[in-house]
């Protein structure tokens, strides 16, 4: 039937070793935090992804871009290219654009932040709508 010294002996070289230098290659698990990627430059931290306005209201839009000089901000309606927020202004983080009263209503809009200097360089904000 069963041995017990040999499952005693088992247990014992599993709660010594561990079950991981055990069973597998002893290679400690790779960590579970990405990341930012390397490639994106820019990083859009408002608005948030679901967001509602009114025509009138000021929405703070912001970024995190600390290699770089001066930023373009753009509104999009879905991928429709709306208007130039600012083509030029300084990379502080934040901009604060008052919502005009002319502007269409819609649930699909974004914008997108990008480098002044180089129009590769960009993000887009989360998806948010003017009520």
């Amino acid at each position: 039937m069963h041995n017990p010294k040999l499952i005693l002996t088992l247990l014992l070289i599993l709660f010594f070793t561990g079950c991981r230098q055990f069973f597998g290659d002893g290679q400690q698990p790779e960590s579970i935090v990405q990341p930012l990627n390397e490639t994106s430059k820019i990083v859009v931290t408002a608005p948030k992804h679901g967001t509602i306005w009114k025509k009138g209201d000021v929405i703070d839009i912001k970024w995190i871009a600390p290699s770089i000089e001066k930023i373009k901000i753009q509104l999009f309606r879905k991928s429709n290219y709306e208007l130039t927020i600012s083509s030029n202004t300084e990379n502080d983080g934040l901009y604060e654009w008052s919502i005009p009263n002319d502007i269409p209503l819609s649930n699909h809009y974004v914008f997108k932040v990008s480098n002044q200097n180089d129009s590769n360089e960009f993000e887009y904000s989360g998806r948010f709508g003017i009520q």
